[in-house]
């Protein structure tokens, strides 16, 4: 009896134990789950918060950089605006010291010359007919010192250069009393022509009325000369001297005058530039029946042809103003 009440108290004292301990186990497994959840929570949380704040950092960052090349972009597009405006403004200033220039040289008085004109024309009417383009400061024909007739040729004085222009265009071609008149711009020696050589104006030959032109350029015309030398007296003729064969100038020529004064006056052109080249000026010998040697320039160019009336004549184009 003792025995069955011993061995129940023992297994009941063993199931109690069992409980306890099933109970203790299941007690501290919670708690590690417990434990384990929160540390997860825990951990999870805290790669949370780190993630979060990497992205708060980048997102710093990139701002940062977004507002650096904002503010790179605008120093730029200042700086570009401010290049472009220094450009434009350069630009203008040059533009307008051009306009200026070219406006400086546009109202720079001109002066045209006119040929072909019928003998019935007179200065009064030159200027008249010319007054419709534009302001004349004035107009000459050429005359004969001793007729005083007209050559058929004379210059008008404008204002300006663009004036000018506007003539020789408009004008050029056009009838004036029965006659198509000739225009082109006047060679002024005292406006275009400048001495660059030093040559000696002193005359090595015998003063006369006809002028030697040496080192003459082979694109100058007779007009050209009757251009720069009537300005000193009345020309009767011109001649450059041409080679028979080919036909091409030899660089020099002559001009004659009525009187000897004239061709004195002309000789201080000596040394001013004609089409690019310094002319060396002395008196030629006159034309005469004497023979002998007539002047020195005469025998150093292949013999006085103006001492030998039986000569052959130079070949070329010679202009006499009537």
């Amino acid at each position: 009896m003792d025995v069955d009440v011993e061995k129940k108290e023992k297994k009941e004292k063993k199931s109690k134990k069992e409980k306890k301990e099933k109970k203790e186990k299941k007690e501290k497994k919670e708690k590690k789950e417990k434990k384990d959840k929160k540390d997860k929570k825990s951990k999870k949380e805290k790669k949370e918060k780190k993630e979060k704040k990497r992205k708060l950092e980048e997102e710093e960052e990139t701002e940062a950089k977004k507002q650096k090349t904002e503010e790179t972009s605008e120093e730029t597009t200042e700086e570009s605006v401010e290049e472009t405006k220094e450009e434009t403004q350069e630009e203008s200033t040059q533009e307008e010291s051009t306009q200026e220039e070219s406006t400086e040289a546009a109202k720079e008085p001109a002066t045209i010359f006119v040929g072909n004109l019928s003998y019935n024309m007179t200065e009064d009417w030159l200027a008249e007919e010319f007054g419709v383009v534009g302001e004349v400061v004035g107009a000459r024909i050429i005359t004969d010192r001793e007729s005083g007739r007209s050559k058929g040729y004379g210059y008008v004085d404008f204002a300006d250069k663009a004036t000018a222009e506007k003539a020789v265009k408009e004008y050029n071609g056009k009838e004036l009393d029965g006659r198509e008149v000739r225009l082109d711009f006047a060679n002024s020696p005292n406006k275009t022509s400048k001495p660059k050589k030093n040559y000696d104006n002193k005359p090595r030959s015998a003063p006369s009325k006809t002028v030697f032109i040496g080192n003459l350029s082979w694109n100058t015309t007779e007009q050209a000369l009757s251009d720069l030398f009537n300005e000193y007296g009345n020309v009767v003729s011109i001649r450059i001297p041409t080679e028979k064969e080919t036909g091409r100038k030899k660089g020099f020529g002559y001009v004659e005058f009525d009187e000897v004064d004239a061709a004195t006056k002309a000789l201080e052109l000596s040394g001013t530039e004609v089409d690019g080249r310094a002319i060396r000026l002395d008196y030629a010998p006159e034309r005469n029946n004497q023979g002998g040697n007539g002047g020195n320039r005469g025998n150093s160019r292949g013999g006085n042809r103006f001492s030998r009336p039986a000569a052959p004549k130079p070949q070329g184009q010679k202009i006499t103003f009537d």
